[in-house]
């Protein structure tokens, strides 16, 4: 059976996908911490901590953002041109 996605809810799509970003993005926080605690050279002086604890949540914000221009565009394309379809089949358990 072939099914076409439409439409897609712009707000939920793109909060799922700010908040699965930001997750990705805190092995950043984690990685700069230990960068900090074991080397003290200028460049590790110039990163602030501020900047490290508030990266995943930046980048969090920008994957929200964009997702929410991209499920906008794709909702505007979808409706002249269809949606991205594609095809389902029941299968039994056990098979």
């Amino acid at each position: 059976m072939k099914i076409q996605i439409s439409r897609i809810s712009i707000r939920q799509t793109a909060k799922v996908i700010g908040a699965v970003h930001a997750v990705l993005g805190s092995p950043i926080l984690l990685l700069g911490i230990i960068r900090l605690l074991t080397s003290w050279t200028p460049i590790t002086r110039a990163v602030s901590p501020t900047w490290l604890f508030l990266s995943p949540f930046i980048y969090g914000l920008c994957a929200y953002i964009l997702a929410l221009m991209m499920c906008l565009i794709y909702n505007f394309v979808a409706r002249y041109f269809g949606g991205v379809e594609y095809t389902t089949s029941e299968k039994m358990v056990g098979e």
